[in-house]
C-alpha cells in the first residue's frame, strides 16, 4: 500500500521515484528528503525571494545582484503567484567559488551577504529594513515604489511608469512628477538641471539636451535628482557657492559610453497634379550618428529633402507648394580632462534652394467708360543660399586662474532672381510693364576672443 501512495505522489510532482530501501520507514524518509514544491518548467538552482522585514509585503522589481569571481548577474524580481503573491528572482547558474549576493531597493537599507558554493541554493529568504532616517516620504504607485524623498534628494523608481520600447529617455521624464522639459532643456522643482550623469558618469558634460534623445527609457532603472557644487565651486573649495541641480541616472546595462544613431526617409507624390503640371517625387533623408564617453561627445546629423512637408496640427497639405530643396550637415566634438579642460568643435552646412511661380487674370464688367477690360500678371522667383560655419571653444582651468578662447569663421551667400510681368486691357489699347530684379548677399565673418583671469 505504501508504494501505491508514494506512486501517486511521485505522478502529482510531489517527490521523485522512491528509491530501492524496502517499504516501511526508510521510504518516508526518502519521501521526506526529496519533497520539493511542484514546479511545471526546469526547476531553478537557485530562488531567492524579496520581502519587506515588518509587513511582509513583496518587493517586486528589487535590483538581485550575484558575484562570484568574474561571473556578476544583475536582474530583478519579478512576480510569482505561490500561496500568496512573492517577488522572486530565479537563478540556474552554478557557481564553484563563494557567491556575494547584494539586494537594493528605494528606500530600503542594502541586503549584502556571502555564501559558500554550497550554501548557495535552494531558497534564499531576504528580508529588506526600511532605511528610516533617510526617508521622508513614499510615493507608491500600483504596487511598486515610484518615488522617495531623502532630504533634498529624491529618487523616481523607473520601473513605476510605463513607457514604450523604442521610447527614449525624455518620454520617462515627461512623467515624473515634478519634473518637466521646456526649451530642450531639463528642469527639477523648477530649477534648470544643469549636469546629467549615467551611473555616476559624466558622459555628456554640459550637453545635458543629449539625454533626452541618446538615452533609452528601457534602459533606465532609477533617476536621482539632489542639489551639489558646481565643479569650478569644488575646485576653488568654495563652500558658500549656491548648490545646482544635478540628476544622476542609473542604467541597466552599466555602459561605460552611449553609442548609436539612426536613419530615415521618405518618398512619394501628390495625387494631384503639382505646381509643375506634373506628379513631381517628393522625398527626404536623415540620420545621425552620436558618441558619448567621459572623454567627450561626437555628434553628426546630415538631412537632405526636396519638395518635401512635414505635417503638423493645423497643417494643411497643399499640392501647388512652393518647390523647395534643403541640405543641411552638421558636426560636433567636445573634448573633456575632467572639470578642468574643455574644448568644443563644431562645424555647420547649410544649402537651399527656392522657387515660386504665380499668375492670376482679372476680368471687369463694362461701364459707361470702356465696353471691354482685363488684366493678366505673372511672377516668378528664386532664391537659393549657401552657409557654412565653423566655430572652436576652448577653456582651461587651473585652481583659480582661467584661460579661454573663442574663434568663429562663417560665410553666408545668397541670391534672389525675381521677374513679373503685367498686361492691362482697355477696349483696343493695351498696357504692359516687365520687371526684373536680382539681389545678392555675400557676408563673411571672422570673430576671435581671448580672455584670461
Amino acid at each position: 500500500m505504501t508504494r501505491y501512495i508514494l506512486l501517486i505522489l511521485a505522478l502529482l510532482g510531489f517527490v521523485g521515484m522512491p528509491s530501492a530501501h524496502p517499504a516501511g520507514n526508510h521510504a518516508l524518509q526518502s519521501f521526506a528528503l526529496s519533497y520539493q514544491p511542484m514546479n511545471f518548467g526546469r526547476p531553478a538552482r537557485t530562488v531567492v525571494t524579496v520581502e519587506d522585514k515588518e509587513t511582509h509585503d513583496p518587493l517586486l522589481g528589487a535590483t538581485v545582484s550575484i558575484v562570484s569571481r568574474a561571473d556578476t548577474l544583475r536582474d530583478t524580481t519579478v512576480k510569482e503567484d505561490f500561496y500568496r503573491i512573492m517577488a522572486v528572482y530565479r537563478c540556474d547558474r552554478i557557481f564553484r567559488d563563494s557567491v556575494d549576493l547584494e539586494v537594493t531597493y528605494v528606500g530600503y537599507k542594502p541586503f549584502k551577504k556571502r555564501y559558500g558554493n554550497t550554501g548557495f541554493r535552494g531558497r534564499i529568504e531576504v528580508k529588506m529594513e526600511v532605511d528610516e532616517q533617510s526617508i521622508a516620504q513614499v510615493v507608491v504607485v500600483g504596487q511598486q515604489v515610484a518615488m522617495v524623498f531623502r532630504g533634498d534628494t529624491t529618487v523616481y523608481n523607473a520601473g513605476a511608469f510605463k513607457t514604450m520600447a523604442d521610447d527614449r529617455f525624455a518620454e520617462l521624464l515627461k512623467q515624473l512628477p515634478g519634473v518637466e522639459i521646456k526649451d530642450n532643456k531639463i528642469y527639477a522643482e523648477g530649477q534648470e538641471v544643469k549636469r546629467v550623469l549615467i551611473d555616476g558618469k559624466n558622459l555628456f558634460g554640459s550637453k545635458t539636451s543629449y539625454a533626452l534623445t541618446d538615452l533609452e527609457a528601457s534602459d533606465v532603472r532609477s533617476v536621482r535628482v539632489y542639489e551639489d557644487f558646481s565643479p569650478e565651486a569644488k575646485r576653488l573649495g568654495d563652500n558658500t557657492a549656491e548648490k545646482e541641480k544635478v540628476m544622476d541616472v542609473e542604467t541597466k546595462s552599466k555602459r561605460g559610453y552611449i553609442l548609436g544613431g539612426n536613419l530615415e526617409g521618405t518618398l512619394g507624390a501628390s495625387l494631384e497634379r503639382d505646381y509643375s503640371g506634373r506628379h513631381e517625387i517628393r522625398h527626404s533623408e536623415a540620420g545621425s550618428f552620436y558618441r558619448n564617453t567621459e572623454r567627450g561627445n561626437w555628434r553628426l546629423e546630415a538631412s537632405n529633402s526636396k519638395d518635401n512637408i512635414r505635417q503638423g496640427e493645423g497643417v494643411s497639405f497643399d499640392s501647388k507648394t512652393t518647390p523647395t530643396k534643403q541640405t543641411d550637415a552638421q558636426a560636433d566634438y567636445t573634448l573633456r580632462r575632467g572639470d578642468s579642460t574643455n574644448v568644443s568643435t563644431a562645424v555647420r552646412f547649410g544649402r537651399s534652394r527656392q522657387s515660386s511661380t504665380g499668375s492670376s487674370q482679372t476680368e471687369y464688367f463694362p461701364t459707361e467708360a470702356y465696353a471691354l477690360r482685363n488684366e493678366e500678371s505673372r511672377n516668378e522667383s528664386l532664391s537659393k543660399s549657401l552657409s557654412a560655419e565653423i566655430s572652436n571653444y576652448v577653456n582651461i582651468q587651473r585652481k583659480k586662474k582661467v584661460f579661454g578662447a573663442m574663434t568663429t569663421f562663417s560665410i553666408d551667400d545668397g541670391s534672389t532672381l525675381g521677374h513679373s510681368r503685367t498686361q492691362q486691357r482697355i477696349d483696343d489699347e493695351k498696357t504692359r510693364t516687365n520687371l526684373n530684379s536680382n539681389s545678392d548677399r555675400r557676408n563673411i565673418r571672422l570673430n576671435v576672443s581671448i580672455f584670461f583671469h
